[in-house]
């Protein structure tokens, strides 16, 4: 089964990426596509050492002028764990941040 027919892709329809022809989130802000370099220390470790070929950015959030993220969008998200993630210097946990939210 491939991942484009697979459960896995939860009912989304993925795109295929400008140079390597994988597949994406058809919505994600940005993505890097990147080749394995390093066969061998993947087979001896599990560590996955590739290459930056391509990035793509949505055109809204790239200001060409200036070859940088347009203003506003500038801020990285890092996965620490859990629920938590650091951004703008902060830890922010996502159980905390989003139990007021209502569905409207």
């Amino acid at each position: 089964m491939t991942p484009a027919t697979s459960s896995a892709w939860a009912k989304i329809t993925p795109v295929t990426s400008e140079v390597l022809g994988i597949k994406t989130l058809p919505d994600a802000l940005a993505y890097i596509e990147c080749e394995l370099v390093d066969l061998e220390t993947l087979k001896k470790t599990g560590v996955c050492i590739g290459k930056a070929v391509n990035i793509t950015v949505k055109e809204e959030l790239w200001d060409e002028e200036h070859s940088s993220f347009a203003a506003g969008f500038a801020k990285t998200l890092h996965y620490i764990s859990e629920d938590a993630y650091y951004t703008n210097g902060k830890v922010v946990h996502v159980a905390e941040n989003f139990t007021n939210m209502t569905n409207d």
